[in-house]
């Protein structure tokens, strides 16, 4: 098993994958809900690949710009 950050693995030639994410005693989401780990998995030849972000102290669901907005 390898973890890593780099972003041409966890980015490049990713296909989705049917993994099921489990986390024991952690409730998790596949579409960003607040208070949950937000996981999904996708696949590389010879590699598979698990997200997880970690919103458990998330309150509020606008946590992220879906209109990228910027201000300066």
């Amino acid at each position: 098993m390898t973890f890593t950050a780099y972003e041409n693995l966890l980015r490049d030639g990713l296909k989705g994958s049917d993994s099921k994410i489990e986390i024991p005693g952690i409730e998790i989401s596949n579409n960003s809900s607040v208070r949950t780990v937000w996981t999904y998995a996708k696949q590389k030849e010879g590699y598979d690949v698990i997200h997880m972000i970690n919103l458990l102290g998330i309150e509020v669901s606008n946590w992220r710009d879906d209109l990228i907005v910027c201000y300066l």
